[in-house]
C-alpha cells in the first residue's frame, strides 16, 4: 500500500520479462490490454517493470564478446527491433520523439562498447545491457501506452535514484546512498 496524504492507496507493480516481450511486438496488445485492466483497478499506477524483448539480452552479450575480442558484431540489429516496433505502434505524433530518444540511447550503447577494453564485464557490461535493452523498451513502451491514450511516465537514466553495490551481474541496492542521491 502507498500512503498519500493520509490516505492508504493500491499500487499495483507489473513485470513484463522478456519472453512475454517478443521482437515481432505480437505481445504487445496483451501488454497494452492487461495495463488498461490495472489503470482501471488503482487509483494510481500501476508502475511498469520491463526487460529487454526476448533474445535481445543474449544478443547485446555476443556483441559485447566480440568487440573484446576485438572483431565486432554490429548492434543495428538490436535497434532495428525498437525502430520496427514504433513503426507498428506508436502514432505518428510521437514518432520523431520517440526516434531521438532510441538513437540517443544507440550511442550511449555504442560508446560503452567502443570503451571495451579485451574484458566485458562490470560497469560497461552493466551499460551496454541497461542502454540497449531495458532503457530502450521502456523508452519504447512510454511512447506505445501514450499512443493508445494511456497516461504515462518513465523515469529518465539522470534522476535513476538507485545507488547499488559493485556486484553488477546481481547487485544489491543500497537505499541510504540512493536516498542521498535525490
Amino acid at each position: 500500500m502507498l500512503e498519500v496524504q493520509g490516505l492508504k492507496k493500491k499500487l499495483d507493480v507489473a513485470k513484463f520479462g522478456g519472453s512475454l516481450l517478443d521482437v515481432e511486438g505480437q505481445s504487445i496488445p496483451k501488454i497494452l490490454q492487461r495495463i488498461k485492466e490495472l489503470a482501471e483497478e488503482t487509483e494510481i499506477g500501476p508502475i511498469i517493470v520491463l526487460s529487454a524483448p526476448n533474445g535481445t539480452t543474449d544478443k547485446l552479450i555476443e556483441i559485447g564478446n566480440s568487440y573484446a575480442q576485438s572483431s565486432p558484431i554490429l548492434l543495428d540489429p538490436i535497434f532495428e527491433i525498437y525502430y520496427k516496433l514504433i513503426d507498428l505502434y506508436v502514432i505518428e505524433k510521437y514518432q520523431d520523439e520517440v526516434i531521438k530518444e532510441i538513437d540517443n540511447l544507440k550511442l550511449l550503447t555504442l560508446d560503452a562498447l567502443r570503451s571495451i577494453n579485451k574484458r566485458f564485464s562490470g560497469t560497461i557490461k552493466a551499460r551496454i545491457l541497461t542502454f540497449g535493452g531495458e532503457l530502450a523498451m521502456s523508452t519504447l513502451l512510454d511512447y506505445i501506452l501514450k499512443s493508445n491514450g494511456l497516461n504515462s511516465t518513465r523515469i529518465p537514466l539522470s534522476d535513476w535514484p538507485i545507488i547499488t553495490d559493485d556486484v553488477f551481474d546481481d547487485a544489491t541496492p543500497n537505499y541510504d546512498l540512493s536516498k542521498k542521491k535525490r
